[in-house]
């Protein structure tokens, strides 16, 4: 890692506030995932052994990219759907006021307040299960892998189902979001 000591400060003030690997990549645009995972692990409680597990383990989200099972819409689409399911599961917890508005990534302007885009996600996000539903796809699975810390085999053991189980409903779970709701992302 080649980043200045500014930069990894940065980057570990934007991970404490849990921006997306995204948002901190847009707002400074030379880091890169690596870098984002590594400091990440840095900062992680855990043990030097479960560190050096976690730096072996890749993000499904990223090795499905890679692989061109899916595009950066799908990778927004993730986020987004990571974001409605913890707005949903969070329950009566104290949480951290932000005052700011939501920013989208087209043009850095704010568009709506983070309330109104709560509702917005949650309500899309409900769309979609019920859709999911509707086509036979399974979301335990993506949710599984979106909400836990875990690789796309480790999912497929835990519902011992057969290797590319979950690969297949990450894929599909994914295009039918974007489908659904085109999310605005960096590129377009």
């Amino acid at each position: 890692m080649a980043l200045s000591k500014e930069k990894i400060s940065r980057v570990k003030d934007l991970l404490r506030l849990d921006e997306p690997e995204g948002k901190i990549k847009d707002k400074l645009r030379i880091v890169t995932s690596d870098d984002i995972n590594e400091i990440r692990i840095e900062m992680s409680p855990a043990t030097p052994e479960t560190k050096a597990r976690m730096k072996n383990k890749k993000d499904p989200l990223l090795y499905l990219s890679a692989k061109g099972f899916i595009g950066d819409n799908e990778l927004l689409a993730a986020d987004h759907i990571r974001a409605a399911y913890q707005i949903i599961t969070a329950g009566i917890t104290p949480k951290t006021n932000r005052y700011e508005p939501r920013v989208d990534y087209i043009g850095g302007k704010p568009s709506e307040g983070e309330t109104l885009w709560a509702v917005r996600i949650q309500e899309q996000y409900n769309d979609w299960h019920k859709e999911c539903t509707a086509r036979q796809i399974m979301t335990g699975p993506i949710l599984h892998v979106l909400t836990e810390a875990v690789t796309l085999t480790e999912c497929d053991r835990f519902y011992g189902k057969k290797e590319k189980f979950t690969r297949a409903f990450m894929v599909s779970g994914l295009k039918l979001y974007v489908e659904m709701f085109r999310p605005r992302g960096r590129n377009k």
